[in-house]
């Protein structure tokens, strides 16, 4: 599957036919923030984030480092 980005690709866009709101999500061993609880999916991140599928992807990942949340590898999520 061919994977495109630019600046402005929304969620929606990258994620296409990817069940991505179960995706968990893992702490990136920061001293930051990190996961609200084991197993957190992505989903439950966007939740509390009030993240919508049509924002911006590259905001999304900014959003999850900033929180000492991994971000997201697309290409093992497409696999």
């Amino acid at each position: 599957m061919l994977v495109s980005i630019s600046k402005n690709s929304t969620i929606r866009e990258v994620f296409r036919n990817i069940d991505f709101l179960n995706i968990p999500l893992e702490d990136d061993e920061t001293s930051n923030g990190g996961l609200a609880h084991e197993g957190e999916t992505l989903g439950e991140f966007m939740q509390a984030c009030n993240i919508n599928i049509n924002d911006n992807f590259i905001m999304l990942q900014q959003t999850l480092k900033l929180n000492g949340i991994m971000p997201l590898n697309i290409l093992e999520l497409i696999k």
